[in-house]
């Protein structure tokens, strides 16, 4: 999946993995173009692009964060996208936003 893709991503990727596989109840499964990790429901997912992560999760109310390109309401929660391609991108506000995902479903 990340063939021919920066190395740093798969740095990135597996930093997200090791900390987020820790939780309780999660399961991750992949498909051709994503990594999803479900608690009950998908809580997170991981695209890699071409030279980037693209992270969707979800929220109870928007984010007010610069880190969020995207933050769309749908089905009563927040469906919020960022895009991150280096180590120093994985903040605790972001590891914050994912566990509140991972809380919410």
């Amino acid at each position: 999946m990340f063939e021919g893709r920066p190395a740093e991503l798969e740095l990135v990727f597996d930093k997200i993995l090791a900390e987020v596989a820790d939780w309780d109840d999660v399961l991750i499964s992949t498909s051709k173009n994503c990594i999803v990790f479900v608690h009950k429901r998908t809580f997170f997912v991981i695209r890699p692009m071409q030279k980037q992560l693209d992270l969707k999760f979800y929220s109870k109310t928007k984010p007010e964060s610069p880190i969020i390109i995207k933050s769309t309401f749908h089905a009563g929660k927040y469906e919020n996208s960022t895009r991150i391609s280096q180590l120093t991108d994985l903040t605790m506000e972001l590891f914050g936003m994912i566990k509140d995902s991972y809380i919410l479903l």
